[in-house]
């Protein structure tokens, strides 16, 4: 049996670095040609995607490209022999060989491309130039005691809760909620068409990134207990720092130009 990991497995570890929400409107990431589900056993890694990489892949019996730069930048009427971008997909399809493109997401996350580039200058205590801003959400989920550790927990594994270098962060705070279930309901607490309940919930904030909003919604769906769940959803007016442009350290030593 093959053990392999996919294009898809291999992707997926890339996104959780680089997020392709992250990448700037006009940029085109991703996986560019190629079946997500074929085994990976070699990759080259390239600054952008030619017929030389492509040759060199071939060469290594390699499955799959990663580059900077994406061959695809705009959408192609046709894959055909063509033209210079057309062609060379053309290419990289026929040889069943995966082209990926990580860019400016690698550019904006955190020890991405600015800070490896900080590292090779000596640079210590790096951190982003200037963080995204209008990125951040905060959400506040009302949940039931018994519940609640469940709940954090899966809000957390699909990524909410990541400030800095911190993970899982929340805040959680007591109260009681109150509803009266409608006749075509499946209430959790109480009885359809029953009488108000209360409950002892917690209301639980965490902070989520706008590239992350669809898994962690769709954990909260999954894991809360409640048939309609009660949450809020707004923006934080500050600014990311786990994404952003540039790198800023100091330098030991007073060092000319």
């Amino acid at each position: 049996m093959d053990h392999s990991p996919s294009i898809a497995d291999v992707t997926t570890a890339l996104e959780a670095w680089a997020p392709p929400g992250s990448a700037q409107d006009y940029d085109n990431v991703g996986l560019q040609v190629g079946d997500a589900d074929r085994p990976v056993t070699s990759a080259v890694l390239a600054l952008d995607a030619t017929p030389e990489v492509l040759a060199e892949a071939e060469a290594q019996d390699a499955e799959l490209v990663v580059t900077h730069h994406p061959l695809l930048f705009q959408p192609l009427d046709s894959v055909t022999a063509d033209g210079y971008v057309s062609h060379l997909a053309l290419q990289f399809a026929e040889a069943g060989i995966g082209l990926y493109s990580i860019h400016t997401n690698l550019d904006a996350a955190p020890d991405g491309v600015s800070f490896a580039l900080a590292e090779r200058l000596g640079l210590t205590e790096v951190g982003f130039l200037d963080g995204f801003e209008d990125t951040l959400y905060k959400l506040a989920v009302f949940v039931p005691e018994d519940a609640f550790d469940t709940v954090r927990t899966a809000l957390a594994d699909a990524g909410a809760g990541r400030i800095g270098d911190y993970e899982a962060c929340a805040f959680a705070t007591e109260g009681t909620g109150f509803f009266k279930p409608g006749s075509d309901t499946d209430p959790y607490i109480g009885t359809a068409g029953g009488k108000v309940e209360s409950a002892a919930e917690r209301k639980l904030e965490v902070e989520v990134a706008r590239w992350d909003l669809g898994t962690v919604m769709a954990a909260l769906q999954d894991a809360h207990p409640y048939e309609e769940v009660a949450y809020d959803l707004y923006p934080v007016k500050q600014k990311n720092s786990r994404a952003g442009l540039g790198a800023l350290g100091h330098l030991e030593e007073p060092t000319p130009l």
